[in-house]
């Protein structure tokens, strides 16, 4: 049994480290996902059913939002010296998809990791090579606004990226820099939002309890979503698709229509 801490006999206490994460995730067994029902697998995406699988590339998001239980994390584990953030193999992780698919004939992924494209230009390239040739599934993903680039979105349309979630948390910089400690402004969610739209990429703008911020946090949010949506109106009339934009004096509403 691991001692965690004792009590010296002057009053003192001494506590041990937590144990180190491991930094290998290519040790770590497939998933077992036998324990779930069948029914467990399906979700929805844009009007349709989907058997999902749930994957992941990495461990451990660096940042240090203010509001995230990252930053507890990383100074629960920053005295025992190793990485915070570690990644699987592209290897490893095709095989590990590999494996379910033929075990369990999933048709949709979705990687769990915080931050998918912390990573480096060539390892997201030997990803959206190998996956594209070997897997072609689509898949969805969570990102930073600020890590979707020409080259990554790029990529991330040839490996079949069908969505990727972005925190924009509030509408108003200034909370967002100061009191989240997220240094984000609001044109690089614009810029964002606009190469995903480009490559056919689907956009969550994930805004969780802006409202305790004040009114003016909800009409900032509200404007700067209008604004993308209006952005994205624009770019899909100049690939002649169809659309209805409709305007109630508060949020602009597009309405995409697929044939």
């Amino acid at each position: 049994q691991l001692i965690e801490w004792i009590k010296r006999k002057d009053g003192s206490i001494e506590k041990n480290l937590v144990r180190p994460y491991e930094q290998n995730l290519d040790t770590f067994p497939y998933p077992d996902w036998s324990i779930y029902t069948e029914t467990a697998f399906y979700k929805p995406f844009k009007g349709h059913v989907y058997k999902y699988g749930d994957f992941e590339m990495s461990r451990g998001c660096p940042y240090k939002c203010s509001y995230c239980i990252n930053v507890q994390l990383q100074a629960i584990y920053k005295p025992t010296g190793n990485n915070f953030h570690r990644e699987k193999s592209i290897k490893r992780v095709i095989e590990e998809i590999k494996s379910a698919r033929e075990k369990y004939d999933i048709e949709f992924l979705k990687f769990w990791d915080e931050t998918f494209l912390l990573m480096s230009k060539e390892r997201l390239e030997e990803f959206a090579d190998i996956y594209s040739e070997q897997i072609g599934l689509p898949y969805v993903i969570e990102t930073t606004s600020q890590s979707i680039t020409p080259f990554t979105a790029k990529l991330l349309k040839k490996s079949n990226c069908k969505s990727a979630s972005l925190g924009l948390e509030t509408g108003n910089p200034d909370i967002r820099n100061g009191l989240l400690h997220k240094p984000t402004d609001n044109d690089i969610y614009i810029k964002a939002f606009k190469l995903l739209e480009e490559n056919d990429i689907q956009n969550v703008t994930i805004s969780d309890g802006t409202e305790i911020f004040g009114t003016k946090s909800v009409i900032d949010s509200l404007q700067l979503v209008n604004l993308i949506v209006i952005i994205e109106a624009e770019v899909l009339k100049q690939t002649g698709k169809e659309i209805i934009v409709v305007d109630d004096d508060a949020v602009t509403h597009l309405l995409l229509l697929e044939s």
